[in-house]
């Protein structure tokens, strides 16, 4: 029960730090204005 609760966590702050990391980078990014341009529903 509390390896899987573990498990969940680690999960979750590998997911919001992959988010973080992508939008730090998307900052940066060249081409995040043509990503924005295919996908409009991006925000």
């Amino acid at each position: 029960m509390t390896l899987d609760w573990l498990v969940y966590v680690l999960g979750v702050v590998a997911v919001i730090f992959l988010v973080v990391m992508f939008f730090k980078y998307k900052k940066h990014n060249r081409y995040a204005d043509k990503f924005e341009d295919t996908y409009l529903d991006a925000k």
